[in-house]
């Protein structure tokens, strides 16, 4: 294991030790942790179980997993335990994503109806405004009255193509 650090390379250069070439630091570092180097160069744990607890914040030691026989019932019972688990699992996918799908149906739906509903009152606004346009002067509280629903609709259509 080749530990590379900048004081380590400039220590390195000054010494003419090539890069490729194991470094002293990792058997010292071996010896200040408890561990020592394995002929491959790799650390290698002090005690049986390849932890080497002593150096602070390192993982706890991992057991290996017990390899269970295939033709044992306990693994038959834990293999179909699985197949049922791993079946519901993508049933429940299933569902989910046919759900998913009859909402967005609804919804494109919805969003279809409410597109023609404002088409058909942005035409019924423009017949309004003619017809108010041709007959000339309105009375100031019609006028104001008409702004006010004129602004209304306008921020709610606004609203709605923000959705």
């Amino acid at each position: 294991m080749q530990l590379y650090h900048p004081q380590l390379k400039a220590k390195r250069k000054s010494t003419g030790q090539h890069a490729s070439q194991p470094s002293n630091h990792a058997s010292q570092l071996a010896a200040k942790f408890g561990n020592s180097t394995s002929s491959s160069g790799k650390y290698s744990s002090s005690t049986p179980g390849g932890a080497g607890g002593t150096i602070p914040g390192a993982p706890a030691a991992v057991e290996k997993k017990k390899r269970t026989d295939r033709s044992s019932d306990e693994y038959r019972r834990r293999r179909e335990r699985n197949n049922v688990a791993v079946r519901k699992s993508r049933e429940k996918a299933k569902i989910r994503t046919k759900d998913t799908e009859d909402r967005v149906k609804i919804l494109a739906r919805e969003n279809e109806r409410l597109q023609k509903k404002v088409e058909l009152l942005q035409e019924e606004l423009a017949v309004l405004r003619s017809l108010f346009s041709n007959v000339g002067v309105l009375p100031d509280h019609i006028h104001r009255e008409l702004s006010k629903h004129i602004d209304n609709f306008q921020q709610q259509h606004n609203a709605m193509a923000c959705m």
